[in-house]
Order: C-alpha cells, then sequence, then structure tokens
C-alpha cells in the first residue's frame, strides 16, 4: 500500500475511533475511579498471556484507564469534551532535551531526549519525530526556562501532572513545570 493511502486509512480510522469514544463518553463527564494499588500490572503492549481475553469492547480497546501506568506517570482521570477527550497522568519524572518557543501556540515547549521518552506517556503512533510536550502555564515559567529557548542548550527539568488532549487525529501533551535540575 502507498505511504499516502496508508496515511489517510490510519486519519479514518482515528478519526472513526475519537467519535465512538465521544458518543461513548459524551457531555463533559470525568471518568474516575480510585487508583489501582502499586501492585497492579502495568501494561506493557505484549501481547495477553495464554488463556487471557484481551479488552476488544468499545473504548475500553485502546483507552488508558483510571490507574493504568505509562512511563513515571499514572493515569489520574480521562474526561471527555465536545471536541475530544483528555487523558490527565498524576507524577513527576526529570526529562532531559532542549526547550524552544512555538510562536504558534505561544507556547514553551520541551523536546525530550530519546533516552528519556521513556518517562513520559508518549507513543511512537504519534509522529515521526522526537518526543514533545509545552509547558502548561507558560506565564509562570522562571526567566531561566525561557532563555534557554533562546540558546537551544540542553537541560534537564522536573516536570508533573502530565496531560494529552486528544482532538480527532491531533495530540497535544502538556506538563507542569516543577524546576530546573541542571
Amino acid at each position: 500500500m502507498r505511504k499516502g493511502k496508508r496515511i489517510l486509512l490510519t486519519g479514518l480510522i482515528l478519526a472513526l475511533a475519537a467519535a465512538a469514544v465521544y458518543a461513548l463518553l459524551s457531555g463533559d463527564e470525568t471518568l474516575t475511579k480510585q487508583p489501582v494499588p502499586s501492585s497492579a500490572p502495568e501494561r506493557t503492549g505484549a501481547p495477553p498471556p495464554t488463556g487471557t481475553a484481551p479488552r476488544t469492547s468499545g473504548a475500553d480497546a485502546f483507552l488508558p484507564e483510571v490507574g493504568d501506568r505509562a512511563g513515571d506517570f499514572t493515569v489520574a482521570e480521562v474526561a471527555s469534551s465536545p471536541h475530544g477527550f483528555s487523558v490527565g497522568y498524576a507524577g513527576r519524572t526529570t526529562v532531559t532535551g532542549r526547550v524552544s518557543f512555538d510562536a504558534a501556540a505561544e507556547a514553551y515547549c520541551f523536546e525530550v531526549a530519546a533516552e528519556d521518552t521513556k518517562k513520559i506517556p508518549w507513543s511512537a503512533d504519534e509522529g515521526a519525530g522526537p518526543a514533545t510536550f509545552c509547558f502548561d502555564d507558560p506565564e509562570a515559567l522562571p526567566r531561566a526556562v525561557k532563555d534557554l529557548a533562546k540558546t537551544h542548550a540542553t537541560a534537564t527539568v522536573e516536570i508533573s501532572d502530565y496531560t494529552k488532549e486528544y482532538y480527532g487525529i491531533e495530540v497535544t501533551d502538556t506538563a507542569h513545570f516543577v524546576r530546573i535540575v541542571r
């Protein structure tokens, strides 16, 4: 199959999946439940053991659930909106990479170094480029972080409260800035 047709087909499938999720979660409901104890198994993406039925019904087939782990974070809530849905992750981690300013979004963003991508809720399905998130409150960022965007220097930062916003096939990742580690 040619690359253009494959991309179009993938986009159509994702749009249909997002529409199905929206239909299931219509309204501005927030689906929350108590986090699963830390002894619960993590989803690894590996096939289930023999004799275990995979989740295949409705949104559960691909949506994370409260308590699931992704990198150093745990799903804290899954919420729907009129335009898509969001997944909020609780936790903290440190990542190394580069700060940049996205003029279109008017936000300071962070391009995560390849070796630290496993620490955040990121999937290779999200794009060919490096894992990137934007800081959720650009006005509260210290001047030192904003200056890093001008120098393109590598930095290590601590982040918390990671969020993924899904709008059709578009995904926006944000995280709360905690501090510069180095």
